[in-house]
C-alpha cells in the first residue's frame, strides 16, 4: 500500500473522510495533558486526540482506519 499524506487547511480538513487517533490502553503514553477523551466511531473503544483536531469528521481508532483501508486484511 502506497498512502500518501498530503498538508492541508483546516477549513480542508474538515472535509476530511475521518480523523485517525490513538486507543486509550493502559500502554499508551500521552504526551499532552490537554488531549480529548473520545469514542472511536467505528468500534466504541476509548481514543483521544488533539483539540485542534478537526470537528466535523468522525473519530476513529489506527486499528479501524487499518481495517477501512486494507478492507479488515492485516
Amino acid at each position: 500500500m502506497n498512502a500518501k499524506l498530503r498538508i492541508v487547511t483546516s477549513e480542508e480538513a474538515e472535509k476530511c473522510e475521518f480523523v485517525v487517533c490513538l486507543r486509550d490502553t493502559p500502554e499508551t503514553k500521552r504526551v499532552f495533558d490537554d488531549d480529548v477523551d473520545a469514542l472511536c466511531n467505528d468500534c466504541g473503544h476509548a481514543i483521544f486526540h488533539r483539540p485542534q483536531a478537526p470537528k466535523k469528521p468522525p473519530k476513529i481508532c489506527l486499528q479501524c482506519a487499518r481495517d477501512r483501508v486494507t478492507g479488515g486484511v492485516a
